[in-house]
């Protein structure tokens, strides 16, 4: 976890990108870093409590420290929303058509659907 020890030995100045998973930082101490100077700004996507549904993402209802991370300036906070792009629900609808060709393809065996069970 990238917390208080980690953000202390970056250089002052530095910027920090989230995009792997919300446990990866400590938020509310990047919050204090970015409102100390010692961290330039920083971007997120990921969040210890994701959004289940459209909605207001960023209040404290869901994350306590929600409506502190929105009063900074010099950072980029987006929900994570990678698997509902377009072209993602496009690939998942592909992945999911194929698996279930080749479950039911047949060969000299039999369908392999039936072998499965």
């Amino acid at each position: 976890m990238i917390s208080v020890a980690e953000l202390d030995v970056m250089k002052a100045g530095s910027y920090l990108i989230n995009a792997s998973r919300g446990s990866v930082v400590d938020i509310p101490a990047l919050i204090d870093a970015r409102r100390s100077g010692k961290i330039a700004g920083f971007a997120l996507d990921v969040y210890p409590n994701e959004p289940a549904k459209n909605g207001p993402f960023f209040e404290n209802d869901l994350n306590n420290w929600a409506l502190a991370l929105r009063g900074l300036t010099n950072i980029i906070i987006t929900p994570h929303i990678g698997g509902s792009t377009e072209e993602a629900q496009s690939m998942i609808g592909v992945e999911v058509a194929d698996s279930l060709l080749k479950c039911t393809a047949h060969d000299k065996r039999g369908p392999f659907l039936l072998r499965y069970q």
